[in-house]
């Protein structure tokens, strides 16, 4: 529990979760194999052969749209994070608390900024202004908390994003030995587009028989 101790301050950070860390969906993926690191368990995309014969400013959005086991509200959800991260050059924070719920933020980050990283090299973020829902909901796409984290669990196994929930846990000074990944408790958290995704087309090395995706995002 974070008690009164503020998080996402130059004090004390979020860790972010490994852009590389392991993801139980991309992992079950036969084509993908290649990138699995074992050893070090994690991922290097860099040793699976991309399509040449596709523009790299449309890799991203192929990657997406491609990929059977991607409903249509995640799809959609997926592109507009990245166009999000193309306009801000960055990662940016999101605000998961319901339309109708007043967010209670007052011991995350101050003076508007959350700060990520190391109290010797960290970077600080803009607090969100808005909810996530609200925010797709200006671009006639309806989703609810629950789906939105769901989709959010299922784009970070797929390695489309790295997604680290914003709590006191993945804080600097937080005993915790591990991350806490995206939970019903959510309230804040820090999306990454994956750097591989937008640098190379897979498209058609997704599996063709669809996966129970659920039984991977708990």
């Amino acid at each position: 529990m974070s008690g009164n101790l503020q998080y996402g301050t130059e004090r004390n950070p979020i860790r972010l979760i490994n852009d590389n860390s392991p993801r139980a969906l991309f992992e079950v993926c036969p084509s993908l194999e290649l990138a699995i690191l074992e050893a070090v368990k994690g991922i290097d995309l860099g040793k699976v052969r991309g399509r040449d014969d596709v523009d790299l400013d449309m890799a991203y959005v192929l990657n997406l749209i491609s990929n059977p086991n991607l409903d249509d509200k995640t799809v959609r959800l997926g592109c507009l994070l990245f166009s999000d991260h193309q306009y801000n050059f960055s990662d940016v924070i999101y605000d998961l608390t319901n339309n109708d719920e007043i967010s209670c933020l007052d011991d995350v980050g101050e003076d508007g900024l959350i700060c990520v990283g190391t109290p010797r090299n960290f970077s600080c973020l803009e607090m969100p202004l808005s909810s996530l829902s609200k925010k797709l909901a200006k671009h006639g796409i309806q989703m609810d908390r629950s789906e939105i984290l769901r989709s959010m669990k299922i784009l970070h196994e797929f390695y489309y994003i790295t997604s680290t929930d914003i709590c006191y846990e993945n804080s600097y000074l937080s005993k915790s030995t591990g991350c806490v990944k995206l939970s019903d408790n959510t309230r804040l958290v820090n999306v990454h587009i994956t750097t591989s995704m937008i640098n190379k087309c897979i498209s058609g090395k997704w599996p063709s028989e669809t996966i129970n995706v659920d039984d991977f995002i708990s």
